[in-house]
């Protein structure tokens, strides 16, 4: 099952009880922890850390403490971590269905779907009508290739949740990879009814009309799952095969040519990924350039391109390769702050900050905007401005030591 779709966002747990402190830490320790399970309600997982850190410092060791811990290092990507952390909130609370269904998705996110297998049941009996929980369960089952059983739990995970899409679009992807196209067709068509913007639900639905010889319905299904991601690979090939039964040749052929260049593009994408994790960056901008040489419309090239030029010392080229992939989408946040590096570097301090406010106008918890945006403000003499974007910095990141030895060399007001 390649298309797998795992939900990670885990709610934050608000502090129940701290042990093994004074009276006066407890408070305060209980404090923090509190203070980390809002700090992830608003997505701001580095903060978060920081604090559940200095609450541990200061006695806590309750399952909140652990628990939100686990989430926090789950959605920085530190998954080890992350395990040891849930696992010490399961000794406390062995049976939460929030424990469990942290440490059973921190082992899909891992890739050890057999492992979290009964952690996710032991949840779905704790909590038979958490929907989340009875579809993450339906993938772990699926990943280890129990599929009649996959299928059960998807089954019951679209009953508790009328309205989602997904359970009912990997019920029909099991159902197709079981060879029962007419089924899967239904269920793939009820995903796209309830999720308009679901172009993987019309890819496969597309998939399943083609197989029950519903070749006219398959086209028309399949120029929508284009109009929805016109990148995506697999529709344009089977748009190509079903034009040719419908003897739409001028389409075949656009579509064909379509197919041939995202996939030429995804291929130098991929080998220049490959050659970066080599540390063999100059060969890696080669075949990003020859991506976008081939796909002139997609900016992720470019991104990929500015960013190797950066740390190859080649900042202006690095220049434009941003602003060419700002052209592409302006709305890029990845692109936008690495012209603004490009503009810190070279001393444009002014052009610099006006980047990475725009870069803070859509996400004001960018931390390495703020803290350039920062930098930029103290070269320009704005000491309250470059205090402000300091200050939030902090507020994001408290560990952030470089910023805080730049908020301490502002002068004092």
């Amino acid at each position: 099952m390649g298309r797998l779709f795992i939900r990670i966002l885990l709610p934050a747990m608000v502090a129940v009880q701290v042990h093994g402190a004074t009276p006066t830490d407890e408070f305060s320790a209980q404090q923090l922890t509190s203070k980390a399970a809002g700090l992830l309600r608003q997505g701001r997982a580095q903060a978060a850390l920081f604090w559940l850190d200095e609450a541990e410092r200061r006695g806590a060791k309750g399952v909140a403490l652990y628990y939100n811990r686990g989430v926090a290092q789950q959605r920085l990507g530190q998954l080890e971590q992350a395990l040891g952390a849930f696992e010490r909130a399961r000794m406390i609370a062995p049976e939460a269905p929030q424990v469990l269904y942290g440490l059973a998705t921190t082992l899909q996110t891992a890739d050890r779907h057999a492992e979290a297998v009964p952690l996710l049941q032991a949840a779905a009996r704790a909590a038979p009508r958490h929907a989340e929980i009875t579809l993450g369960l339906g993938q772990a089952l699926a990943a280890s290739g129990r599929v009649v059983e996959a299928l059960e739990a998807f089954v019951l995970a679209s009953v508790l949740d009328s309205s989602a899409a997904e359970p009912v679009y990997q019920a029909g992807e099991l159902l197709l990879l079981q060879g029962d196209a007419a089924r899967a067709a239904q269920q793939f068509s009820r995903a796209a009814d309830l999720d308009s913007g679901h172009a993987g639900a019309r890819v496969s639905l597309g998939t399943a009309r083609l197989l029950t010889g519903d070749v006219a319905g398959a086209v028309t299904i399949l120029e929508e799952a284009v109009a929805l991601a016109p990148r995506n690979q697999q529709a344009y090939y089977l748009l190509s095969e079903t034009s040719t039964r419908t003897g739409l040749h001028q389409r075949r052929e656009q579509a064909l040519a379509t197919f041939r260049r995202l996939s030429e593009t995804a291929r130098h994408l991929r080998q220049g990924i490959l050659l970066e994790r080599q540390g063999k960056l100059e060969q890696a901008v080669q075949a990003w350039r020859r991506s976008a040489a081939a796909d002139a419309t997609n900016v992720k090239p470019w991104i990929l391109t500015g960013d190797a030029l950066l740390r190859l010392g080649e900042d202006e080229a690095a220049g434009t390769a941003f602003t060419t992939a700002l052209a592409l989408s302006p709305a890029s946040v990845r692109a936008r702050y690495g012209l603004g590096l490009v503009h810190f570097l070279a001393g444009r301090s002014e052009q610099a900050l006006s980047a990475f406010t725009r870069v803070l106008e859509q996400d004001s918890d960018h931390v390495d905007a703020n803290y350039h945006a920062g930098l930029s403000a103290v070269r320009l003499g704005r000491q309250e401005s470059a205090r402000r974007y300091l200050l939030w910095t902090l507020d994001v990141d408290p560990g952030h030591k470089q910023a805080r030895a730049a908020l301490a060399s502002i002068p004092a007001r």
